[in-house]
């Protein structure tokens, strides 16, 4: 019921001898994890030491991180304040929208990262969410689908790339800038979004 706590232990061991953070792989093995909290990336490392450098990488869609049924107000992974991480290769399952105010990736003042081949699907809320300062990262070659709000929501965030996902069926809009500038959205499918396809709100300089 709350597979989270083993992978933030496994995230937290990759440190040196002085139990200060380091960069390293957590790899998460084909299989379904239960997930009550959130997966955390973050700078609560000793020596002000932060997960800045990591990787979580899974085995594609047989590694299933599925939120436990009546979980509320849960980033499944949430990374806040790290540069040049990467989720890659997995799948994240909002569990057909149980709950509420759950998003499956979220960034705050993450830069220079990547989140790349992953399948969030179902989500109450945002399936990916870059958030306060988020700049130069990367969100290329995923599938976001069945969400009951905006598949990608990039706000307050600068200089992102979003190019090459599959957007279908979501409840608000497909991909939505919001205040936020310099962004390239490119060669992205979006299919069936109830609201918008891409709905750019006090948001310039964009290209799309």
């Amino acid at each position: 019921t709350a597979d989270q706590v083993k992978i933030n232990q496994a995230i937290d061991s990759l440190v040196d001898a002085s139990g200060k953070k380091i960069p390293g792989v957590i790899y998460l093995l084909e299989g379904a994890y239960n997930i009550s909290g959130s997966i955390n990336l973050d700078n609560t490392g000793a020596a002000g030491s932060t997960d800045s450098g990591k990787a979580l990488i899974g085995a594609g869609a047989s590694t299933l991180l599925q939120l436990v049924a009546g979980t509320s107000s849960v980033d499944i992974i949430r990374a806040s304040s790290v540069n040049t991480i990467l989720v890659s290769n997995l799948r994240i399952d909002g569990n057909s929208q149980t709950g509420s105010d759950n998003i499956g990736i979220y960034f705050s003042s993450v830069t220079d990262s990547k989140i790349d081949k992953v399948r969030v699907e179902n989500m109450k809320s945002n399936g990916i969410n870059l958030d306060v300062s988020s700049s130069n990262n990367t969100i290329s070659g995923n599938i976001v689908q069945g969400g009951d709000n905006e598949a990608i929501s990039i706000s307050f965030s600068d200089n992102n790339t979003i190019s090459g996902n599959n957007v279908q069926g979501n409840g608000y809009a497909g991909i939505r800038p919001f205040n936020s500038s310099y962004n390239i959205i490119s060669g992205n499918n979006l299919q069936g979004n109830s609201f918008h396809g891409i709905y750019a709100e006090f948001s310039d300089n964009n290209t799309i």
